[in-house]
C-alpha cells in the first residue's frame, strides 16, 4: 500500500470518527436536555460525554484541516515569494510546527499518565481518555508536518535539477 492510499484511507477514517463523534455528541445534548427540562430527571453522565466527544472531534479535526492545508494562518510574505524562497520558509514554518507537536505530544502524554487513575465524576472512566486526545492529535499532525517538510524538500531538488543546478 502506497503513502498516498494510507492517506486517504487514514483520511476517510478520521473523517467518520469527526461525523459520528458529532453526532453523538448532538444526542447527548439533547438527551440531557429533554430528560433535564421535560421529564425533571437530569442525567449526570450527558455533559461529561459531550464534553469528551467535544475535546476528541476537535483535536482530531485539527489533523483533518491541517491535512486539508485549510488552516488558519497568515501568507502575505509567502505569498509573495516563490521557488526556492518559498520552500525555505514552508520548510521553517513546519519545522516550527513539528517542534511545538513535539511538546504538545510529550507534555500531553505525560498528563493523560498522571490523569490515569482518576476517574469521571459520572462515567467512571479513567480521566486519561480525554487526554489522550492531546498526544494522538499532535502525532497525527506530526506526521503530516513531517511529510510536508520532506515533500519541499524533494520538490526544492527537482527544481535545482530542472535548473541545471544538480
Amino acid at each position: 500500500m502506497d503513502g498516498n492510499r494510507l492517506g486517504r484511507i487514514t483520511n476517510i477514517i478520521l473523517r467518520c470518527l469527526i461525523v459520528i463523534m458529532g453526532v453523538a455528541m448532538f444526542a447527548a445534548v439533547v438527551l440531557g436536555v429533554f430528560f433535564r427540562y421535560v421529564l425533571n430527571n437530569p442525567l449526570a453522565w450527558t455533559t461529561e460525554v459531550a464534553t469528551y466527544l467535544l475535546i476528541w472531534s476537535t483535536l482530531i479535526g485539527t489533523y483533518y484541516v491541517q491535512r486539508e492545508n485549510a488552516h488558519v494562518r497568515m501568507t502575505f510574505i509567502v505569498d509573495k515569494l516563490s521557488g526556492r524562497p518559498r520552500r525555505i520558509v514552508n520548510i521553517i514554518g513546519n519545522m516550527a510546527v513539528l517542534v511545538f507537536l513535539v511538546v504538545m505530544g510529550k507534555e500531553g502524554w505525560v498528563l493523560a499518565t498522571k490523569m490515569a487513575r482518576i476517574r469521571t465524576p459520572a462515567l467512571r472512566i479513567s480521566m486519561s481518555i480525554p487526554f489522550l486526545s492531546i498526544p494522538v492529535a499532535a502525532l497525527l499532525m506530526g506526521v503530516l508536518c513531517v511529510i510536508s517538510i520532506g515533500s519541499e524538500l524533494i520538490e526544492a531538488v527537482a527544481d535545482e535539477t530542472r535548473q541545471g543546478k544538480g
